[in-house]
């Protein structure tokens, strides 16, 4: 859509997402919002790192940077990361937990210490329905509780361009499909749901 051809909008995951609510021009954030990180690893496919700050006036989670890239080493990668941070405390890095041992190397040897998301039966899905409640738009404030800014441009990409796996008929089952790209969005999943889980502990 952006080079004036059209897409297929059909089977689209993310049918709330548009840009006009959901992408803000690039901008500071109060220095006292805090800081999440979520990062999905790849080797031939790209790494995908998102840095959230969260206002906390209204709950609405801002996407205000990313790291995206493809055969970069873990060293890379955590050097990617703290110029991306630049210094500033995160609260938290929630990272896949398919990749053990990158994950342990980022905390031993490269000054990022992390924690695993959860994985299992349905938290993809349970990951997708937590974006979507995120960016439905609040009749009203007329906002929705996630924001883009648009130097994320790969996140916005893949969130345009996410569809749902079809069957033989035709029709959409209750899964994304696979081999697509997905990895800033798993990252962004991985925030979210820790978030979720987070607002609902037991004191």
């Amino acid at each position: 859509r952006d080079k004036g051809e059209f897409t297929q909008l059909e089977g689209r995951v993310f049918t709330e997402w548009s840009r006009s609510a959901h992408v803000v021009q690039a901008h500071t954030v109060d220095p006292d919002w805090p800081l999440y990180v979520g990062w999905d690893f790849g080797v031939r496919a790209a790494t995908a790192i998102l840095l959230c700050a969260l206002d906390p006036s209204d709950d609405t989670l801002h996407v205000i940077d990313e790291v995206y890239q493809a055969q970069r080493t873990t060293k890379e990668n955590a050097a990617a990361y703290h110029r991306m941070v630049a210094g500033r405390d995160v609260e938290w890095v929630v990272c896949d937990p398919e990749d053990k041992a990158a994950r342990m190397a980022l905390g031993r040897e490269y000054g990022v210490p992390n924690v695993p998301a959860k994985k299992g039966p349905g938290s993809i899905m349970r990951g997708v329905n937590i974006l979507s409640e995120r960016m439905f738009v609040n009749p009203i404030s007329n906002r929705p509780a996630l924001v883009v800014h648009d130097n994320c441009t790969n996140l916005i990409r893949e969130l345009e361009s996410y569809v749902w796996a079809p069957t033989k008929s035709g029709e959409v089952k209750d899964a994304p499909a696979p081999r697509q790209a997905d990895h800033a969005i798993d990252a962004l999943r991985y925030i979210c749901t820790k978030l979720s889980t987070a607002s609902f502990g037991v004191a």
